[in-house]
């Protein structure tokens, strides 16, 4: 047998069968590549085995999508691997015995609570984001004592087990001034007979005062809130009430004064 265009034996090269002008030749490889002779191969021993073989539905699925392909599941196993290997697990959450277990997250929560993003937070606590944010993870920074303090009396939360809180009255100053200088209008307009009504003016304003003062300090026993708030304010009253009782005395020795030498006028007269 010979190859229809080269003429060469099949001893010499591979021949197939091929069809060109309806019908059947010989050709072999390079002349049908030549000659655009579409060559027609028979299938192997494997792959008639192949074709008789029965899949499933699952199979057939699996198989046109390219899912059993031991080389595209290769690929796809590396590169997840690849993967996981760029993923860093977190760091492993610290515990102090000093601190509640759940520090990060109430941290977090009081933090959102009142809208304020971790920027915020550390301009008003004056400690810097890095830090805050790695307490938020679980990470706890060399002097977290004195953070922690920070965070407690500004986001009004407990983080340490055995901290006790102190009790500060702190006044605006603005506020503080403005009391002042009603409080020295007050006495410079003060008279022999406004003792009562100015006493009065000043009991209430010291009571609207320690109203707003107890109900910002809420967290402690009304009685010891008392206690103390009456302490701040009743030396100040005491010494107003003497310079008021000076005025007055001074007052009243005026009209003395003048009565006695307006009788010894009247005597010159006669």
């Amino acid at each position: 047998m010979r190859c229809k265009f080269c003429k060469k034996e099949s001893e010499e090269t591979q021949l197939f069968e091929g069809i060109f002008e309806h019908e059947m030749i010989r050709v072999c490889s390079p002349c049908a590549e030549i000659e655009n002779v579409p060559i027609m191969r028979k299938p192997s021993i494997e792959q008639l085995d192949r074709a008789q073989t029965t899949y499933t539905v699952r199979e057939r699925m699996e198989k046109m999508s390219g899912m059993n392909d031991p080389e595209k599941k290769r690929k796809n196993d590396l590169h997840m691997q690849g993967d996981l290997a760029k993923l860093k697990m977190p760091p492993k959450k610290q515990y102090h015995e000093d601190l509640l277990d759940n520090y990060s997250w109430s941290l977090n929560l009081a933090r959102r609570r009142m809208k304020m993003s971790i920027k915020q937070l550390s301009e008003e606590v004056e400690v810097s984001e890095y830090i805050l944010q790695e307490i938020e993870k679980g990470q706890l920074p060399n002097d977290f004592e004195e953070i922690f303090l920070k965070l407690e009396h500004f986001l009004k939360i407990k983080l340490l087990k055995n901290h006790k809180p102190v009790i500060t009255f702190a006044q605006k100053k603005d506020d503080e001034q403005e009391i002042l200088k009603r409080v020295q209008e007050r006495m410079e307009n003060v008279g022999s007979g406004d003792d009562l009504e100015e006493l009065g003016h000043l009991k209430k304003l010291k009571e609207e005062r320690l109203a707003k003062l107890a109900e910002e300090k809420g967290k402690f026993s009304k009685e010891q809130n008392q206690k103390d708030l009456e302490n701040i304010t009743l030396s100040d009253l005491v010494e107003l009430k003497k310079k008021k009782e000076q005025k007055e005395n001074d007052h009243k020795q005026r009209i003395q004064t003048d009565a006695m030498i307006g009788d010894d006028i009247e005597i010159d007269e006669l």
